[in-house]
């Protein structure tokens, strides 16, 4: 749920942007799309055709969310680890 909401966020954000001149639109649109790809079929799409735009761009952005996902789950398992440590 708020993965989509966050998603749909970004997407408000996105259209703001290409309105106003102090947001940047196509940013927070790509961004949006990359959040919601796993939960609509439209989103799939609109990547789909981003990924044939920018190759390059989105693959690296998919790494890093891979990386950001490893990073969480060490932040996590850390987490864990301490607070075994601290209950007698």
């Amino acid at each position: 749920m708020l993965r989509t909401l966050s998603g749909l966020g970004l997407l408000v954000l996105g259209v703001l942007g290409l309105v106003l001149p102090v947001l940047q639109g196509g940013l927070f649109i790509a961004l949006g799309l990359f959040i919601l790809r796993h939960r609509f079929a439209w989103a799939r799409r609109a990547m789909a055709a981003l990924e044939r735009r920018w190759p390059n761009a989105v693959h690296r952005v998919e790494a890093m969310e891979g990386r950001l996902i490893a990073w969480g789950r060490r932040q996590g398992e850390g987490l864990r680890e301490r607070l075994r440590r601290l209950r007698p």
